[in-house]
């Protein structure tokens, strides 16, 4: 008996986040998580802790993590989860199929031109080819009578080598 009170004592308190008492989405998962333009990037949702079958909305959320580049567009992607968020429609099946245009690193590479004398030269061109773009995706997921919301970044570059999941 002893035994048992000294090895219950060296267990820590669980944090209550760790206890999966409800739904909440585990993780958003990308494949492949880059892609060049035109190609495809399918997402689904890990879910635990629900009951019930769920429901999705999934929606491509315009933002800029390089300021806006003066489209007007948000800057941020906290703002993809405020009420009335400009997102654009993309699917409501359990997985989505996301892809840009051919043309749209070219178009966000025109618009960032602008700022390119403040660069050093090249790089531009290396963050397109090597970083990107990482467009949100958000996931708005109705479980048991719960709506939870979640995002995963797919990058789309004309990187040679692109990222892969293990």
């Amino acid at each position: 008996m002893v035994l048992g009170m000294l090895a219950a004592g060296c267990i820590d308190a669980l944090d209550p986040k760790q206890i999966i008492t409800g739904p909440r989405v585990i993780e958003v998962v990308a494949e492949p998580p880059e892609v060049r333009p035109g190609e495809t990037s399918t997402l689904s949702v890990v879910l635990a802790g629900t009951r019930g079958e769920a429901t999705f909305r999934w929606s491509v959320c315009p933002v800029s993590d390089l300021g806006g580049l003066g489209t007007g567009v948000s800057t941020s992607v906290a703002d993809c989860f405020v009420d009335g968020a400009a997102l654009l429609p993309l699917s409501t099946d359990a997985r989505a199929a996301f892809a840009l245009p051919d043309t749209v690193i070219d178009e966000a590479t025109a618009a960032a031109r602008r700022f390119e004398s403040a660069l050093p030269s090249g790089v531009l061109d290396r963050f397109v080819r090597e970083v990107g773009l990482a467009v949100p995706v958000v996931v708005e997921v109705s479980v048991d009578g719960q709506t939870l919301r979640a995002l995963k970044r797919v990058v789309v570059s004309r990187n040679p080598t692109p990222h892969r999941n293990p």
